[in-house]
């Protein structure tokens, strides 16, 4: 199960969700199989499925394997857990898009209450609640949300520029439209910088990997591993 997950993660990164969907869904077959489907790992099988179903537009599929994750992480992690506020956001994300905007406050104020003292977890809800308070046409609201976003992100001991940049750019557009024209030109101007700092970098310092590689790799360690599989089937 573990190289389709991986797989899989490779293929979401590249656009490549039916790709993606695919793999996971044979790894959550797999982990089913071995009875491995109240753990960690299967809830990782079950996020994924979330995320690609929602990059897709399909929301209340998304829902659904995200409430699934979240019902697991609650019963091994505790209500407390970082990785249970992560799941709320999630969930406010597909409630967001859903147009259902007191369902996605009620999870991203559980999220929030979960992650406060996690700044770069922290960082992702803010945001949500950001986009939340644009799709209520509060625009104000959603750049004093943009705004603490990218402070949280630009806070943080190690500070992910990439984040950073998208980060800026947004605040920039919704500065723009709350009237701010020199505030977002500032904005514009930091995210333009850091967009030219990363292509310079060395791929090592942009925390890139080369995917294709990484995927061919992946695909001869799977393959690799079904003929050991075959083979002690064939034996047995």
């Amino acid at each position: 199960a573990s190289p389709y997950i991986n797989l899989g993660n490779c293929y979401k990164r590249m656009q490549k969700l039916d790709d993606a969907e695919r793999c996971y869904r044979e790894a959550m077959r797999l982990r089913q199989k071995n009875f491995d489907d109240k753990s960690e790992q299967f809830s990782t099988v079950l996020l994924n499925l979330g995320v690609v179903c929602a990059e897709q537009g399909r929301n209340e599929e998304a829902e659904k394997y995200y409430l699934e994750t979240l019902e697991l992480r609650i019963q091994m992690l505790g209500r407390n857990h970082w990785r249970v506020g992560n799941t709320y956001n999630n969930l406010a994300g597909c409630r967001r898009r859903l147009r259902d905007f007191a369902g996605a406050e009620e999870y991203i104020q559980q999220a929030i209450e979960i992650l406060d003292e996690h700044p770069e977890q922290l960082c992702n809800v803010v945001d949500t609640l950001s986009r939340l308070r644009e799709d209520e046409g509060k625009t104000e609201e959603a750049l004093a949300a943009a705004t603490r976003a990218r402070e949280i992100q630009q806070g943080l001991p190690s500070p992910d520029l990439s984040e950073m940049a998208t980060l800026f750019e947004r605040e920039a557009a919704l500065a723009e439209r709350c009237g701010e024209e020199e505030r977002a030109r500032e904005c514009r101007t930091r995210a333009s910088e850091m967009r030219v700092a990363l292509a310079a970098a060395p791929p090592a310092d942009r925390d890139l990997t080369n995917l294709p590689e990484s995927l061919k790799a992946l695909e001869q360690h799977l393959a690799s591993s079904l003929e050991r599989v075959r083979a002690l089937e064939h034996a047995i």
